[in-house]
């Protein structure tokens, strides 16, 4: 049990704020899921605002409420007797209250976070397979596919947890006697504060490129959120003395500025000559990579079945972290030459046809070039792709992404994504914008445009489903449906003959 008073004592300067200190039985964000003996946590999202729900956490029994400090006329005529903290930032106040409530438990845990546009998910989960097996020993993962403690797996909504669900996560990781967490964490997890009051020990930085600029707006707020992960390391009461580190990818153009946010020590990978882990790719097609590597640890070799050159920083990422803990040279070959299969990431749909079928989480202009650049180089055939861009999302990189799909693809198949509010024959529009030939069927019916590109493939020809990844749901404005890229594919290719 925990006390009220000391939960909040991290908040407050005058703990006489306290009238009635108790137990406190948990936290809360959500009004709906408030019980008795709970503190309340007033968020405000991007639909609904907590602030609007605080008679109803009161009358649910909540222990203490939580308010933006601009919002506290809303109830501080509360004749419940409860008390009423306002605060700045409710988001940072929830992540440092969260720690404390689960007494801090990436203290007691090694906690790797990877932030970066591209990469995230490839990397966080090369790194939970070479630091499990490498080590021997349990470890946790929070990424965009799937949350892990130890063997046991769990889906969720969003790539970086809310704060109180990252603490919880980590507690029991800890009671479950897990050694590393690694997480993925995107932009909007750092700017609403969700890792405050999680002790990183180690960040990597895998590369800039646009997104998000409708949360953003511009690349300099873009970038300079990122580069607030890295300004973190070191910053918290250290309990353990574990060394901190920042891993950064020297060969992308923002890694100067990252390097500048860190007061630890930094270690660098890239395919340049500049970097402190370097790689070279000796060899790389559909089947996978070979790539030399030269470090602080010695010089190698590692043989591995992802494909791409994009894949290699990915794999130069993991394998820097799992140097810097202790995984062995001889160990990180054998692991990684072992198949590799990420969900929804350059993912193969087999059954038996004669082209090539691949599922790609690619939905920024330069994830998908990459993807689309590293198979126009690994195959002679032709290659088409099916893509959208989502609905309420950055409108500007629409017209990009056309132009990218219509510099490498030879038949382009506009589709939706997930298009929620906005109508889909608009987003097609945008994008239309930046394609400069006539080989583009616009097709907003997903299954159906799945169909035709698979129907239009012939013998070493390539169709990339671009966009959705390991997503398993298409979101409309007034439902939302189930839908898997891979799952589609592979009907389709069964009724096909396949």
């Amino acid at each position: 049990m925990i006390l009220l008073s000391e939960i909040i004592s991290p908040l407050i300067t005058d703990k006489r704020t306290i009238t009635r200190d108790s137990n406190v039985l948990g936290i809360s964000y959500d009004s709906r899921d408030i019980k008795k003996g709970e503190i309340f946590v007033c968020i405000k999202g991007v639909t609904d605002d907590g602030h609007n729900y605080i008679q109803d956490a009161i009358e649910k029994g909540a222990s203490c409420i939580i308010v933006d400090k601009n919002r506290f006329n809303l109830c501080s005529d509360s004749k419940n007797n409860i008390p009423i903290i306002p605060v700045s930032d409710t988001r940072k106040a929830l992540a440092i209250i969260s720690s404390v409530f689960y007494r801090y438990p990436s203290d007691k845990i090694r906690v790797v976070a990877v932030t970066g546009t591209n990469g995230k998910t490839t990397t966080t989960i090369l790194i939970d397979s070479l630091l499990s097996l490498g080590l021997d020993t349990k470890t946790a993962l929070s990424g965009t596919v799937y949350n892990k403690v130890g063997k046991k797996t769990e889906s969720h909504q969003t790539t970086t947890p809310e704060s109180l669900d990252l603490q919880e996560l980590l507690y029991r990781s800890k009671e479950d006697g897990v050694s590393h967490a690694t997480i993925e964490v995107s932009s909007h997890a750092i700017d609403q504060m969700r890792v405050v009051g999680t002790k990183l020990d180690i960040a990597i930085f895998t590369n800039l490129t646009q997104d998000h600029l409708d949360y953003h707006k511009n690349m300099e707020s873009y970038r300079n959120t990122k580069g607030k992960l890295f300004s973190y390391l070191g910053l918290l009461p250290e309990h353990n003395k574990y060394p901190k580190v920042a891993v950064i990818n020297k060969d992308d153009p923002y890694s100067s500025f990252i390097e500048k946010q860190v007061a630890v020590q930094t270690v660098t990978y890239g395919l340049g000559d500049q970097a402190d882990v370097q790689g070279k790719i000796e060899k790389c097609d559909l089947f996978g990579t070979i790539m030399s590597v030269e470090s602080f640890w010695g010089s190698f070799t590692i043989k591995t079945t992802l494909p791409g050159k994009y894949n290699c920083y990915n794999l130069l990422a993991a394998i820097t972290v799992a140097l810097i803990e202790g995984v062995s040279v001889n160990k990180i070959q054998t692991l990684l030459r072992h198949p590799i299969s990420i969900p929804g990431r350059f993912e193969k749909i087999e059954m038996g046809q004669n082209f090539i079928v691949l599922v790609d989480y690619a939905h920024t202009p330069d994830s998908l070039k990459n993807v689309l650049k590293s198979i126009r180089e690994l195959v002679e055939g032709r290659l088409s792709v099916v893509f959208g861009c989502g609905g309420e999302r950055d409108k500007e990189k629409r017209e990009e992404m056309g132009t990218v799909v219509s510099n490498y693809c030879d038949k382009i198949f506009i589709t939706n994504d997930n298009p929620r509010s906005e109508k889909p024959e608009n987003i097609a529009k945008d994008i239309v914008k930046g394609i400069d030939n006539r080989n583009v069927v616009i097709e907003l019916n997903r299954q159906y445009a799945i169909e035709r590109a698979l129907s239009w493939a012939g013998e070493n020809d390539v169709v990339l489903i671009s966009g959705k990844g390991h997503e398993t749901k298409q979101i409309f404005d007034d439902n939302v449906i189930e839908f898997d890229d891979r799952k589609v594919a592979r009907r389709i290719l069964e009724k096909m003959g396949y």
